[in-house]
């Protein structure tokens, strides 16, 4: 049922994929594990030493002096603190493991959303993973030499650029690094995100750069709003063994509609109950009727959202005098509508045009350009 958008999602740009949404708690990785990450690591055979041979009643050699065993860190950075965050009821967008670094003119996360929330971004800067072929060093048995704490560095300028607000929290974020290392969050950036009103609310956080690792929380700040996806499957409960026909009218709708308009029409509380019966009863070439008719609506508009019964009527009469039009997608269609109503200068014009010529709207996407620039010639001289 992938028709109804989730209320909230996440989708990390780099790996191109959804971001997991998990309670900010102690012990949660702040990466996905994979069944890579599970794999044992190669550990080194060492032969055991061989006794030398001796004369008869000499001492045997001692055995070597065992090792006490390295601590190994988790195999990706974990939660050790959540802090103010955890206490008010944040969580946290999980990512990929490639979104650990990310240079700060690419987009790191993408998030959208139909409701109200506010994001917390936290900043730390962690210690280099180490390959399963690596060792950390031996402590030594020499005094530890001290090494000079570097500055830390400059938070990318986006972040002023796009409205991100200073944010400063009583009890910082805390995370366990794979070496073991604790790893405190320094720097927070918050911003309050507002819902649309017809479709998502989308903004993009870039990186930080390479040096800096960036943590993505969020919070809801407005009143749950009503699932329509459960409210419609208790009404039409048998949908669910009728996937096949509904991922088919999906397909269909996002490729002739649009993705928002072809969500619109998947939502509206009047065609519900007509979607529904075709995709239970009924067969792909009812279904492509129907959505023929949505197309009809979107044609009826000449660019504008939702079209009258006089409009829909002239979009019919253009199609049988032109019935390549009927292949011509919406979207493609309004951008036409649209361009001609703005060159010509008004939508009577524009109305006035296309019934000389429909073939403008069906015609080759590299000659619309030169047609829309030959007509508003015309019309200028003829207004002059």
């Amino acid at each position: 049922m992938v028709f109804v958008r989730p209320m909230l999602s996440a989708i990390s740009q780099r790996a191109q994929r959804p971001c997991q949404i998990v309670k900010a708690k102690p012990g949660e990785p702040i990466y996905f594990v994979t069944q890579e990450d599970l794999k044992p690591k190669e550990e080194s055979v060492k032969e055991e030493p061989v006794a030398a041979k001796g004369k008869k009643g000499a001492p045997a050699e001692p055995p070597p002096e065992e090792t006490e065993p390295v601590k190994e860190g988790p195999i990706h950075p974990v939660l050790k603190g959540v802090g103010d965050l955890g206490y008010t009821g944040y969580q946290l967008f999980r990512a990929p493991a490639a979104d650990r670094h990310c240079d700060p003119c690419d987009s790191l996360l993408r998030i959208e959303t139909e409701d109200r929330i506010k994001v917390v971004l936290a900043f730390c800067r962690l210690p280099p993973k180490l390959s399963k072929t690596e060792e950390p060093a031996a402590d030594q048995e020499d005094e530890p030499v001290t090494k000079a704490i570097p500055p830390p560095p400059p938070l990318p300028a986006w972040l002023d650029k796009d409205g991100w607000k200073v944010y400063e929290p009583k009890l910082p974020v805390t995370l366990v690094a794979e070496n073991g290392e604790l790893v405190t969050c320094d720097r927070y950036r918050s911003k309050e995100i507002k819902k649309g009103d017809r479709v998502p609310v989308a903004i993009n956080i870039k990186g930080a750069g390479p040096d800096l690792t960036c943590l993505a929380f969020w919070l809801q700040t407005g009143p749950n709003r009503p699932n329509p996806l459960k409210q419609f499957l208790f009404e039409e409960p048998c949908l669910l063994s009728a996937a096949d026909h509904t991922s088919y009218l999906w397909r269909r709708l996002r490729v002739e509609l649009g993705e928002d308009i072809a969500h619109q029409a998947l939502t509206n509380l009047d065609l519900q109950p007509e979607w529904a019966h075709i995709c239970q009863s009924g067969t792909e070439e009812e279904l492509e009727e129907w959505i023929y008719k949505r197309k009809l609506e979107v044609f009826g508009g000449f660019g504008r959202p939702g079209g009258n019964a006089s409009g829909i009527e002239k979009a019919k009469m253009l199609i049988e005098r032109c019935p390549e039009l009927a292949d011509v997608t919406a979207p493609l269609y309004m951008e036409r509508c649209r361009a001609l109503t703005s060159g010509l200068g008004s939508v009577r014009y524009m109305l006035d045009v296309l019934n000389r010529r429909p073939d403008l709207l069906a015609g080759d996407a590299g000659l619309f350009p030169h047609s829309l620039e030959v007509l508003q010639g015309v019309f200028q001289s003829a207004a002059s």
